[in-house]
């Protein structure tokens, strides 16, 4: 028996501190915090990754809306931005670039295109794709 008279196992046959009291239930409260912490960082998680979701959905469209402004103007910057949900706030032509902002979900992404500065001609010589030994 120990020093208070408890010989170490409660009247189930669970383990008992040296103040009698049963640590059974100790062990549970522990693991429902656990479980509650854990759940709270899944939440937030999700919750982070729907954010840069939504962020990578509108810097997108942005992108989108800029590119059909280079060849379109803005109406097709419009078309672009409005057939991803979203809303041109600003459209802007400076020396052949173009600079939109696009707001959806209260989020503003802007981005900016220009046109290419060769048309998409093929190469003059296509690259060698032949084996440099002659082996067919």
């Amino acid at each position: 028996m120990g020093e208070h008279g408890f010989d170490g196992h409660g009247v189930d046959g669970h383990g008992v501190d040296e103040h009698g009291v049963d640590e059974q239930g100790s062990v549970i409260v522990w693991m429902v915090l656990v479980v509650g912490v854990c759940a709270l960082v899944l939440v937030l998680l999700g919750h982070a990754a729907g954010e840069a979701g939504r962020s990578a959905r509108v810097q997108t469209t942005a992108d989108l809306a800029a590119l059909a402004g280079v060849d379109g103007g803005r109406t097709a910057a419009v078309r672009v931005a409005k057939g991803n949900g979203a809303e041109l706030r600003s459209f802007a032509i400076s020396d052949e670039t173009v600079t939109v902002a696009v707001t959806d979900d209260g989020l503003t992404a802007t981005a900016t295109a220009e046109p290419d500065a060769a048309p998409n001609d093929p190469p003059d010589d296509p690259p060698d794709h032949r084996d440099p030994q002659g082996a067919s």
